[in-house]
């Protein structure tokens, strides 16, 4: 007679409901069954419930990505307009016969300023409140740790 365990630590969400053979004894009237059989299909079994485990990993991580996605599309679209208003104020200084020179140190700087402004007022004030996991998360984001070592 086999034995089902339904649940337990260490099994995947998915196979949290799919039953595993546990233990395996005879009943009479019953044949008996090959050990090596049994260990085979206790291993597939096993096999198998570590793949969808692995796969339904996957699946949330990448579910969770998805949840950067607009966030991430929302502040390309924010630089973009960042970066077309400053390519104007650099063509302007051009058509009023600045120098080129200056016209790309005016877009630099200006890109350099719009973009870490907002980001930098955030995180003073987010520092003031005493969130100072916000410090460590900007650093991981920026790689900032990785910067200093180069």
């Amino acid at each position: 007679m086999l034995s089902r365990k339904r649940s337990g630590p260490g099994r995947s969400p998915c196979a949290m409901n799919a039953p595993s053979i546990t233990a395996v004894t005879t009943s009479p009237g019953m044949p008996n069954a090959s050990i090596g059989t049994i260990d085979a299909a206790l291993g597939a079994a096993q096999a198998a419930e570590e793949l969808v485990g692995a796969g339904t990993e996957d699946f949330m991580a990448r579910l969770r990505e998805l949840a950067a996605v607009d966030v991430l599309k929302a502040y390309r679209q924010h630089a973009e307009r960042i970066r077309d208003d400053e390519i104007v104020r650099a063509q302007r200084l051009l058509a009023n016969g600045g120098s080129p020179e200056e016209a790309l140190a005016q877009l630099a700087r200006g890109l350099t300023n719009k973009l870490l402004h907002a980001p930098s007022v955030q995180l003073k004030k987010l520092s003031a409140e005493g969130r100072v996991e916000a410090l460590g998360i900007v650093q991981e984001l920026f790689a900032l740790d990785t910067l200093d070592k180069a």
